[in-house]
């Protein structure tokens, strides 16, 4: 087989695999008249949720420190309602990340982008949420384990939070 026709095969393997993706995914096409994500209506809620939540993990991290090294008991209190601030905050912002990224035209680097962060922001609630509830039991002791579940959430969270992914970043 000649190279021409081994481009013009792959040009055509392309062309029909495009045609079957927007037969099948027709559907799922951003809405008429949509600009992008950071022109959405929901911009103006993210970035204030987003912040708030990647703000009240970091400071339950830094009060684990201070819990640690100064034995501070009291700030347990403290601490567990900056992790229900944080919930409280992180859990609209995946909801309204998510319709945003459903909306992104698909195959598109910012889709891919929006995919990786929210994986990675529903791994840092995962680790979050259960390193709350090891803290939360009868003894309501901060153990190592509980320490090292929301420190890991709390660097996934903030990893991700540095992902570009279309979403908007400004009000």
């Amino acid at each position: 087989m000649s190279l021409d026709n081994r481009r013009q095969r792959a040009a055509d393997l392309r062309a029909r695999r495009e045609s079957y993706l927007r037969s099948r995914y027709s559907r799922l096409e951003p809405e008429p008249g949509w600009r992008g994500p950071i022109h959405s209506r929901r911009r103006r809620l993210y970035p204030p949720l987003m912040i708030v939540s990647a703000v009240a993990f970091s400071l339950v991290a830094a009060l684990d420190v201070l819990r640690v090294l100064a034995g501070a008991d009291r700030l347990e209190s403290l601490s567990n309602t900056l992790i229900i601030v944080g919930l409280v905050a992180g859990l609209p912002a995946a909801v309204i990340g998510t319709i945003e990224r459903s909306q992104m035209p698909i195959g598109s680097a910012e889709r891919r982008a929006a995919t990786w962060r929210g994986v990675g922001n529903i791994v840092a609630l995962v680790l979050i949420v259960a390193g709350w509830l090891t803290r939360t039991g009868d003894q309501g002791a901060l153990g190592v384990g509980s320490l090292l579940l929301v420190w890991s959430g709390t660097v996934v969270m903030l990893v991700t939070g540095m992902i570009d992914s279309g979403l908007p970043t400004q009000p």
